[in-house]
């Protein structure tokens, strides 16, 4: 064993200054080769991350450049429960949530297209008979007073027509502007239902309709928009005497349980398919089996939107 004592004065040193005496190059190996290492494995490990993360951030970058909602979604795949593994999958929520709203934006706007389609078709059409039969009226072309009363009860039923096109046009401009707004206040439903039962008696008379009215005795009581629900109930009435008239049957009824009030509207015709069902009461969308030319399929919406508003069900 070799042993070396220095001896240096404080003053001959610098700060931070230090001395190795080395015997052998082998033993000078020994000492750079680990301090070489220890400076070259944080460095090479600090590229290696870095750039992992680069790309990994490059990626969702242009992921986020490519989002489109005209285009397919981009998923990443990203398993790191780091930060940016986490924003990959805030990422990847975002952009289904975007092609489904997407998804929605496109049918509302199909829906709003064939609107605009059908409200031309069904304003059109009563219009060009309201014209006609006035013409024949002002031009006295009618045989009798009976073909006058006819033509008369045609423009009538027509400008009725029209009128609830109206007035569905103003519940999609309610809807738009979510300006539907309530009041509720006790109101006798059995007499309402009554009121309404009677301006149907006269429009359905003559047309062998069978009316099945079950309305109890009993007055029937419930806090609610009259206005609202009145508008409700004739809606679904309109529904069953437009699309279900091959039925020739019309029911209503109304009864009271301990904690509920049932209003029910009935008719015996085609009928709708199962499939269609759950899409009933979408804004815009109409069955296509006898209902070509007939409403602009907000009726139902309206309806239903009225319904849960009193915290209903339809």
């Amino acid at each position: 064993k070799y042993y070396l004592l220095m001896d240096l004065p404080s003053e001959a040193m610098q700060h931070g200054q230090v001395y190795f005496y080395v015997r052998t190059t082998k033993v000078l190996f020994s000492l750079l080769g680990p301090l070489l290492l220890s400076f070259l494995v944080p460095y090479l490990l600090s590229i290696w991350y870095f750039s992992s993360m680069n790309r990994r951030i490059n990626r969702l970058n242009n992921a986020l450049n490519k989002v489109n909602i005209q285009s397919d979604v981009l998923v990443l795949k990203d398993n790191s429960k780091d930060e940016i593994g986490q924003l990959t999958q805030h990422y990847n929520s975002m952009a289904q949530r975007i092609q489904s709203q997407a998804i929605e934006i496109e049918q509302f706007e199909n829906r709003r297209k064939q609107l605009l389609s059908n409200l031309s078709h069904d304003l059109r059409t009563p219009l060009t008979m309201i014209l006609g039969y006035a013409e024949t009226i002002r031009n006295g072309l009618y045989k009798d007073e009976k073909e006058l009363q006819a033509s008369a009860k045609i423009i009538l039923q027509r400008s009725r027509y029209m009128d609830r096109l109206l007035d569905q046009l103003l519940d999609i401009t309610r809807q738009n502007s979510d300006t539907l707004t309530h009041s509720l206040a006790p109101h006798n439903l059995s007499e309402i239902l009554r009121k309404i039962v009677a301006d149907y008696l006269l429009f359905l008379d003559g047309q062998n309709y069978t009316l099945d009215i079950n309305i109890e005795d009993a007055d029937i009581e419930a806090f609610i928009d009259v206005a609202l629900i009145e508008r409700a109930i004739r809606n679904l009435i309109d529904n069953a005497i437009r699309y279900g008239k091959d039925g020739y049957y019309l029911g209503i009824s109304l009864e009271e349980t301990q904690d509920e009030v049932w209003i029910s509207v009935k008719d015996k015709g085609v009928g709708i398919a199962l499939e269609e069902h759950e899409r009933i009461f979408e804004r815009f969308y109409r069955v296509n089996q006898g209902r070509q030319g007939e409403g602009l399929g907000i009726g139902l919406a309206f309806v239903k939107e009225i319904v849960e508003l009193h915290h209903g069900k339809i």
